[in-house]
């Protein structure tokens, strides 16, 4: 069954460079992070009038989730 998530290939690669980084930044495996963008992406996208800001978006609830979980250092 194909990810319905992402238009194309190069939307999810932006997406999955995201993930990529947030992972490394917070030091938690990329399932995890990988099923919070996913979870804020699905959210976002329902109401989105402009798809190229979503990324920004995205990384930033996700990085707050984890911040509030104490896995990212405030400075990061």
């Amino acid at each position: 069954m194909p990810n319905e998530l992402y238009r194309n290939e190069k939307e999810r690669a932006v997406h999955q460079d995201l993930i990529h980084t947030i992972s490394l930044e917070s030091g938690m495996p990329e399932g995890k992070v990988e099923a919070l963008y996913e979870s804020e992406f699905e959210k976002l996208k329902a109401s989105a009038k402009v798809m190229e800001y979503l990324p920004v978006l995205i990384r930033r609830r996700v990085r707050e989730t984890l911040k509030s979980e104490g896995h990212l250092d405030a400075h990061v």
